[in-house]
């Protein structure tokens, strides 16, 4: 049975403690254009819990396994300011901590075969610290 993006983002966002409930985990993410708004969800909540200085901008890269677990450890190929920046290794020590609570995704077997190995990149953007606006 397939189900939708917005009921598992609906679950997360009832319910959302920092990591996947599992009320989310019997869902099933079964499309490919559903794994960044699930993950971006996560990422972008954490995000909001802080208080960062604003223009802040940082690009991950990752892969995931069939289970939907990540291989390895998430890469940062991008960062603005750069790396070194105490503000900045916090920004992105969030992003990093919010990704690995939120995985692994809830993959269907189908759509885990599929991306399995396949590199991901997600861009997350701090526009505004007084809204901590993505």
């Amino acid at each position: 049975m397939r189900n939708s993006l917005p009921a598992i983002v609906a679950l997360l966002t009832a319910t959302f403690a920092g990591a996947f409930p599992a009320a989310v985990r019997a869902q099933t993410i079964d499309d490919v254009g559903s794994v960044a708004p699930v993950l971006d969800l996560c990422v972008t909540r954490a995000l909001r819990g802080n208080a960062f200085a604003p223009r802040r901008d940082a690009t991950v890269r990752l892969a995931f396994r069939r289970d939907g677990s990540i291989i390895g450890r998430p890469a940062v190929s991008y960062s603005l300011p750069r790396r070194g920046d105490p503000e900045q290794e916090r920004f992105i020590g969030a992003i990093l901590k919010a990704i690995e609570g939120c995985t692994p995704l809830p993959f269907s077997n189908g759509l885990g075969g599929a991306i399995a190995g396949k590199i991901f990149v997600f861009r997350y953007t701090l526009t505004d610290a007084k809204d901590q606006t993505l």
